[in-house]
């Protein structure tokens, strides 16, 4: 009843449709009785209804649609409201294939973002009812929402969280698990597809009864949506005995400013950066002037272990000296061992560093010039430098917005004449 009376129709930002979007779908779901409130509610709709984000698209313009399925499916056959369930339709007809890739991932590559997504999926084929009732309206809704799943369980550690790339912060999407029982309840399936490899959407994964680790080996996000990307390209994230150890710094604020700079910045993250230069120019709070694909990019998976391998070829255009970094990565199963190699070739002296952001609940238990070894509960990990300068520095764990916890950055570090090689070993 306050937020009708601060706020009259069409008023700004509280009418956006975004926030309208949200707040529409609560409302439904609290199924208000009183006038004042349906009144309202209908009003939003059928603003909504009238400023789709059609300019901007993305998890945006399927908000809209999922909102406009609710509102429709909650006020029945009363005015237009039949007219909002077929616009709603229509989007996810039109968006499915162009936002849900092939492997089973949202477009934008945020964890965060495709959990909100999957929910929304499964929230529409719970309002349409029975599957084999409706194929004709759910049918591609259905096969998107189980490579959904199966992509969501795949970019899960084993503490039940998704990985954190990109835009991701816990407490905005429900869980995993959550989202797997809900989809187990509506599509009526027990086990969901997944893979090791999601090699559209850029993310390969190993898992073993020791370890987890995810590596981003692809696109920052869609060319023409880049709002939630980061510079983390071959950036990774590693679970030891159930725990994670090697983390992304998160993000805690969508605040234009320093926080947010750092937060999507190459330097937050566990991949290479040169010249303390970021991969991609983020900006604002959602922007990204210049961007860079990787390239040369292939994972093999097997039993005792797996090997990742890719290049980044963007240095070259941001500094010049015809600059390119090699990442390659060995995990071996039996020896309990994960070797990270970077070779960053080109002309010139530059300043090489490869960052290794460690959980907040990780110690030092003791440190020598190349190695370190790190504590956490009860079981102990070492770093060990091959080629490379290690150094300690600081930074933040951001696991929610508005939180931020102090943590210890590894940095190995080489600056000398082109090409050079920086490496270590995480032995567990």
């Amino acid at each position: 009843r306050e937020w009708i009376t601060a706020n009259p129709g069409g008023a700004q930002p509280a009418w956006h449709p975004y926030p309208t979007s949200l707040r529409s779908i609560n409302w439904c779901k609290a199924a208000p009785r009183e006038a004042q409130i349906l009144e309202s509610l209908y009003e939003q709709a059928a603003y909504l209804y009238r400023h789709l984000e059609t300019y901007l698209l993305g998890n945006h313009l399927l908000e809209n649609a999922r909102a406009l399925i609710f509102a429709s499916n909650f006020f029945g056959d009363q005015g237009e409201a039949s007219r909002w369930a077929n616009q709603g339709l229509e989007i996810y007809r039109e968006q499915t294939s162009e936002q849900i890739l092939p492997d089973g991932g949202h477009f934008e590559r945020s964890p965060m973002y495709h959990a909100l997504m999957l929910e929304g999926y499964l929230d529409v084929l719970n309002l349409l009812g029975p599957v084999e009732e409706n194929e004709n309206l759910s049918g591609h809704l259905v096969d998107a929402a189980r490579r959904m799943t199966g992509f969501l369980v795949a970019l899960t550690h084993p503490d039940g969280q998704f990985a954190q790339f990109n835009d991701t912060a816990y407490g905005e999407a429900l869980s995993t698990s959550r989202l797997v029982a809900y989809a187990q309840e509506v599509l009526g399936d027990e086990q969901f597809p997944t893979s090791t490899s999601f090699e559209e959407t850029g993310y390969y994964v190993y898992e073993d009864e020791d370890v987890y680790f995810v590596i981003d080996g692809g696109l920052i996000g869609p060319d023409y949506l880049p709002g939630h990307a980061h510079a983390d390209i071959f950036s990774y994230e590693l679970s030891i005995h159930q725990h994670r150890w090697i983390v992304d710094t998160g993000v805690s604020t969508y605040e234009s400013g320093p926080e947010r700079s750092h937060e999507r910045g190459t330097a937050a993250h566990n991949t290479v950066m040169v010249d303390g230069a970021d991969q991609a120019e983020c900006w604002g709070s959602f922007r990204v002037a210049r961007r860079f694909f990787p390239s040369g990019v292939s994972y093999k998976h097997a039993e005792d272990g797996a090997s990742f391998q890719g290049r980044f070829d963007g240095y070259a255009s941001l500094l010049g000296d015809d600059i390119t970094h090699e990442r390659r990565i060995s995990i071996e199963a039996g020896g309990q061992a994960i070797q990270v190699e970077d070779t960053v070739a080109g002309r010139g002296q530059h300043c090489i560093e490869s960052r290794i952001h460690l959980h907040p609940d990780v110690e030092v238990e003791a440190r020598e010039a190349d190695s370190i070894q790190l504590l956490r509960g009860e079981h102990l990990v070492e770093v060990t430098v091959d080629q490379g300068n290690l150094l300690p520095d600081t930074g933040w764990h951001a696991s929610e917005f508005g939180m931020r916890k102090a943590t210890l950055v590894l940095v190995i570090q080489v600056s000398k004449e082109l090409p050079v090689t920086c490496s270590y070993v995480v032995r567990y």
